[in-house]
């Protein structure tokens, strides 16, 4: 469904009683929790858990009548489809999806390894010979490169023959397989300029221990001598694993009762493909705002830049009318003190004591005027 529906409070009510939450949820494009909310916004009563099973059997709850609505409760409600990632993906990347579903696509796993891959390779001369942890789970010697796995020895045969089947068909679909470079990276596959972490492992089985008889009689003779509290086995459950961090995409594959990891080869391609077109759309927004967050913070220095520069403008203009005032100042007291020297009879000739002070005052007052600079300064400037 791919488009708004519009319920009023005793539709929803209905339905929710006449099909499962999860069902009728999938019907509207939308999560269990989601329609829950909905319904607890609506204030409508709905089954408890294990309801449909009790109704298959004959013995079902009692429906609780509809409440009348509070003041405030909405009497009609808008059911938008949440969009899935499937629903976001670049149409060549849903056509290779596509293209996985077909019967000549299948990946199939050889009855034993020919021509391996050679990550599969270094891996089984890694671990052929490797040794197993405290959990059974097999390490080849330190420095030793190797795929990220986790599996017992009787697991890794078969281990092989998958991965060498998935990386092959990887490499046919334009996609390679890497061992990472440092502790943070570990095994991933590129796909054009995304890296996708995988790691395959095995379940293991955590049992309590019987003490031997050598382990009671080391411990009667010291109590520090404890045996382990615990033994595990390996089950053989093999599960792939994507390691990235991306949300609303299936990101694990395990061995079940009636499908095995052998079987699942195409949804794992599907699955890889999906997480590095996830991981490309997050890393060109996250690219996007970055330039955005530059572009502002750009902005906003420039700005600042201006407020400055007119800040400074502003200072010269007040310190120059200043300065003008301090000239005009001094000229009106340099010709008062001219003409009261003449009314006393000083002389004020440029070779007496008075014209020589009288001539240096009205040089510093023609250096504080700043008119003859504005002038000289835009007379340039129109040049």
């Amino acid at each position: 469904m791919s488009d708004s529906v519009t319920l009023k409070r005793e539709e929803l009510y209905a339905q929710v009683w006449a099909d499962p939450m999860i069902r009728l949820a999938a019907r509207y494009g939308i999560t269990g929790t989601g329609l829950a909310k909905i319904c607890r916004k609506l204030n409508i009563p709905v089954p408890s858990r294990g309801y449909g099973q009790r109704k298959q059997v004959g013995r079902p709850d009692p429906q609780p009548p509809l409440p009348p609505g509070a003041q405030g409760t909405p009497a009609t409600v808008i059911i938008t489809p949440t969009p899935t990632v499937r629903s976001q993906l670049a149409p060549e990347v849903t056509a290779c999806l596509a293209a996985e579903d077909k019967a000549e696509n299948r990946i199939s796993l050889a009855d034993r390894l020919v021509n391996p891959h050679p990550l599969v390779q270094l891996t089984r001369i890694a671990l052929e010979h490797g040794q197993a942890d405290e959990y059974g789970a097999l390490h080849g010697r330190r420095g030793q490169q190797c795929l990220d796995l986790r599996l017992s020895k009787q697991s890794l045969h078969r281990a092989l023959r998958i991965l060498d089947a998935l990386f092959k068909a990887l490499g046919m679909r334009g996609a390679s397989v890497h061992l990472g470079t440092d502790r943070w990276e570990r095994t991933y596959v590129k796909i054009a300029n995304e890296k996708v972490q995988i790691r395959l492992e095995e379940e293991f089985r955590r049992i309590a221990h019987v003490p031997t008889k050598t382990e009671l009689a080391a411990q009667q003779r010291s109590p520090w001598n404890r045996p382990a509290r615990w033994d595990y086995e390996a089950t053989g459950r093999l599960q792939f694993q994507i390691l990235e961090y991306t949300k609303g995409t299936r990101k694990s594959w395990a061995d079940g009762r009636t499908q095995r990891l052998d079987e699942m080869l195409n949804d794992i391609v599907k699955g890889i493909f999906i997480t590095a077109e996830v991981l490309r759309a997050n890393r060109e927004a996250w690219e996007r705002k970055e330039r955005e967050r530059q572009a502002e913070l750009m902005r906003q220095a420039e700005l600042e830049q201006q407020r400055r520069e007119e800040e400074a403008r502003r200072q010269e203009l007040e310190r120059q009318v200043n300065r003008w005032v301090v000239s005009r100042n001094l000229r009106t007291f340099l010709g008062a003190l001219e003409e009261e020297a003449a009314r006393q009879g000083c002389s004020a000739v440029p070779d007496s004591q008075l014209g020589v002070w009288l001539a240096w005052a009205r040089q510093h007052a023609d250096r504080l005027d700043p008119i003859p600079v504005v002038l000289r300064l835009g007379q340039s400037q129109e040049g």
